[in-house]
């Protein structure tokens, strides 16, 4: 979910939240008791409280799963990533982030027990084919155990790499959200990141910018 779409989503729920409060003032001043004195008004006023907690818990949600994930991660542009370590699900060698300096790093974070991180990974690698000789790489990494990893990983046959993290950035530890992808450019810098699945179209339009 990138920074616009979290805006008019918050601009939604506040819309929506305003407007349960104006139908609530306006029926209370229509009937000239705010208090509930029959079954339908107290209907209508739990109602009310929960589409506004409904309201309170999107914007609650918004917040924590994705704009905070995102500032901690930008927060890092102008500076090289932090460089981590993982261990290759395919080949079992320890890698480091800084080993493909020079090329374009879509960094993926995921998860098996993730439906949408599952549903993205066959357009990851439909991005890695079309891409790797223009020098582009994706690294899915999962911090979860490396056998559920590598157990998942050896009933597909993807291209692109593949593992678990030995090394995690705080950047990335604190972010309880998955699927997450970063952009990362020819110089270790994170040029851009999204919150959530996406699919082929969206990924080959998000590095072509930058290839």
């Amino acid at each position: 979910m990138t920074s616009t779409l979290i805006f008019w989503f918050r601009i939604a729920a506040i819309l929506l939240m305003a407007y349960t409060v104006y139908t609530f003032v306006k029926a209370a001043l229509k009937r000239k008791y705010w208090i509930p004195k029959n079954n339908k008004d107290v209907k209508d006023l739990l109602g009310d409280a929960f589409t506004l907690a409904a309201g309170v818990f999107v914007l609650f949600m918004l917040q924590k799963n994705y704009q905070e994930p995102m500032d901690r991660i930008m927060a890092t542009q102008q500076k090289p990533f932090p460089d981590l370590q993982f261990t290759d699900a395919g080949t079992g060698t320890v890698k480091k982030l800084s080993d493909y300096k020079g090329r374009i790093v879509v960094l993926n974070i995921w998860a098996t027990w993730c439906p949408p991180c599952r549903r993205e990974m066959p357009d990851l690698d439909k991005l890695e084919k079309t891409f790797a000789n223009s020098g582009l790489s994706v690294i899915a990494l999962s911090d979860e155990d490396p056998q559920t990893v590598n157990q998942y990983i050896s009933e597909h046959s993807f291209t692109f790499t593949t593992g678990t993290f030995n090394t995690m950035p705080e950047e990335i530890s604190k972010v309880g959200t998955r699927p997450v992808s970063i952009l990362i450019d020819k110089n270790g810098q994170v040029a851009d990141m999204v919150v959530g699945a996406r699919g082929y179209g969206f990924f080959e339009g998000w590095v072509n910018k930058f290839l």
